[in-house]
């Protein structure tokens, strides 16, 4: 069963600033330059600065 629920400073922000970054270097790798996508960092997304607007779905799991 997924679950949708609003995400955690605790432990989401960081998996969701690493599926930012890996989103956009697999996404955009052949429109952009790869010296620029391999500059980015998870430091870069700030989840925590939009997260009244940041929801996850999960599994049983988590």
């Amino acid at each position: 069963m997924i679950t949708i629920r609003p995400a955690r400073a605790d432990d989401d922000f960081s998996a969701l600033a690493q599926l930012y970054l890996t989103a956009w270097q697999t996404s955009y790798q052949d429109m952009l330059p790869a010296d620029f996508l391999n500059q980015l960092t998870v430091d870069q997304y700030h989840p925590e600065a939009n997260w009244q607007h940041l929801f996850v779905a999960v599994n049983e799991q988590d």
